[in-house]
């Protein structure tokens, strides 16, 4: 399997691409990944280095607004998606990756017109352009946050997971970070970011906060100056009397966020998710220049998450910055509570997720990951084991491993129906469902008609009456060659009207139950449950019931 990723411009695009690529090289290998982006972008440094192939587009930005410079970026977006076809022909790649950024947009449009599938990632609260247009034919979209959600015109393709990030980032190391930045041991680290280009007014403000914090022993001060701002940063933090360190670009973030106790920064994704994922309490200074003011949307996950401060570049000062820098290593407690609070909002699979998801496109899914899913699927109720329905109270297991102790798992009412069917009128004595209660292995039936009384449809406790409809028998004694037959009807509660024409005959026929009633079994398994009830043909009284046309009867095999 072949991935394509594109994606760069700035580290917020190139960075999450870089850590995708390093979960997928194991399992590819490097040779099946190749990158392409910008000949004039920091990936065209970055990637190589890494270990990884690189492709590079004549690419420019398009403006904002109507310029001249528009002709310029649409012939060399013209050309650059004639490039892109051709890397594509000759890598074939299976899926193509994108972080978005403005080298992004050709190859995205190329693998459109190939039919090559793509998938996207978003980093920012508010998407970019290329992205934007890309996800009409994404067939998946991975966001860094919810809030970006409303600004796709699809919705059916997208999934939040968060922002990727590389091992090195979540796994550094403080020891090494003292040794490598020459630190103190026992000073609170102020870690000062302005993204990977730097942030001039960050530096303006960092300058001059250093001048209030005097000769203070208790901190110290590790800076990222970017490039355009390092002469000068280093000439005016030596005037200082406070210790600090500045580097034009800090390559390993991992050590210095280990090493850091306090953050101030950009509010860029990438920094955001890096903050969350090795919980660092932090002063946000958001770009007001930023397309749609994303990063005062990034700022404001943190600072709702009570994992952050934010100060808006209009109103940033140094006097301002010593005085929120001061206030938060001085308080333990809420230095301790904004870590936290980071930790919580932290998406840490999301590499993994991503990485699987490009996979599946190949057909090399991790199977273990797979399993698992199909676990967790089966636990909540969304899996193929949810569409079984047990009976209320569950089933009824016994000693052989199968329903009601049946070893072959068969239901008791396939024992049953050998015996006679029966139904809410039935034999059971009036039980609605027909079902008999299993006291030991004798399979004792509940029957209230035959203790005591001349008929079958006594009251149970609660008052209702057993039969459901008025039911006739007939039976002829061949002693005295007298009719006898007794008639139920619904009553009042506790006892049904009876109606007995030869009080002897009656006598006898209580005495005869028993015999007759196993007469009437063995005829109702014969007629194969013939009748509503499955009732047994007394010596007169046979009548057709209204549903089935079968044989009506007793319900109790009265005759």
């Amino acid at each position: 399997m072949k991935i394509l990723i594109t994606g760069g411009g700035t580290g917020g695009h190139l960075y999450p691409a870089l850590a995708v690529a390093d979960a997928l090289k194991p399992k590819l290998g490097a040779d099946n990944i190749l990158f392409v982006g910008s000949n004039r972008g920091m990936e065209s440094r970055e990637v190589p280095e890494a270990g990884y192939g690189f492709r590079g587009l004549e690419s420019v930005g398009f403006p904002r607004k109507p310029s001249p410079q528009l002709f310029k970026a649409m012939s060399a977006g013209v050309k650059a998606v004639r490039v892109a076809r051709t890397i594509l022909g000759e890598f074939a790649p299976d899926v193509v990756f994108s972080t978005g950024g403005y080298a992004s947009a050709p190859v995205v449009f190329a693998s459109w017109l190939a039919r090559i599938p793509i998938v996207l990632h978003e980093q920012n609260s508010v998407p970019g352009r290329a992205n934007r247009f890309a996800s009409r034919k994404a067939e998946r979209v991975f966001l860094g946050f919810s809030s970006a959600r409303r600004f796709f015109p699809r919705r059916d393709h997208l999934r939040l997971s968060g922002n990727p990030l590389r091992e090195q980032v979540v796994n550094g190391s403080r020891p090494r970070a003292i040794r490598q930045f020459r630190l103190e041991e026992g000073r609170k680290t102020v870690l000062v970011l302005g993204g990977s280009q730097g942030a001039h007014s960050i530096n303006q403000a960092m300058v001059d906060a250093l001048g209030y914090f005097g000769e203070r022993e208790d901190v110290q001060f590790l800076i990222q100056s970017g490039q355009r701002d390092h002469e000068w940063m280093v000439e005016r933090c030596r005037e200082q009397p406070a210790k600090s360190w500045v580097r034009r670009f800090i390559p390993n973030m991992g050590d210095a966020y280990a090493v850091a106790d306090l953050v101030v920064a950009r509010a860029g994704a990438m920094t955001i998710s890096e903050l969350e994922a090795c919980g660092l309490p932090s002063v946000l200074v958001p770009y007001p220049h930023a397309m749609d003011n994303h990063q005062l949307l990034n700022a404001d996950q943190l600072r709702e998450g009570g994992a952050a401060i934010v100060i808006e570049d209009r109103f940033l000062s140094g006097k301002d910055l010593h005085d929120q820098i001061v206030t938060l290593l001085e308080d333990h407690v809420e230095l301790r509570k904004m870590s936290m609070n980071a930790r919580r909002l932290a998406r840490p699979d999301a590499t993994e997720e991503i990485a699987r998801a490009l996979l599946g496109f190949g057909g090399a899914v991790d199977l273990a990951a797979a399993e698992d899913e199909r676990e967790d699927r089966g636990r909540s109720g969304r899996g193929p084991d949810r569409g079984r329905r047990e009976r209320p109270g569950g089933p009824r297991t016994g000693p052989g491993g199968g329903r009601d102790g049946r070893p072959d798992g068969r239901s008791d009412q396939r024992q049953d129906g050998r015996r006679g069917r029966s139904d809410s009128a039935g034999r059971d004595g009036g039980r609605p469902s027909g079902r008999r209660t299993q006291e030991g292995g004798g399979g004792e039936r509940r029957d209230r008609g035959r203790r005591g009384g001349a008929n079958a449809g006594e009251a149970r406790p609660n008052g209702r009456q057993t039969e459901s409809a008025v039911s006739a028998a007939a039976e002829v004694d061949s002693g005295a060659g007298e009719a006898a037959a007794v008639v139920t009807t619904p009553g009042a509660e506790g006892a049904p009207a009876t109606s007995s024409r030869n009080s002897g005959a009656s006598r006898r026929r209580r005495r005869r139950r028993g015999s007759g009633e196993s007469r009437a079994r063995s005829a109702g398994a014969s007629n194969g449950g013939e009748g509503s009830g499955g009732g047994a043909r007394g010596g007169s009284g046979d009548g057709g019931s209204p549903g089935n046309g079968g044989k009506s009867g007793a319900t109790e095999g009265e005759s």
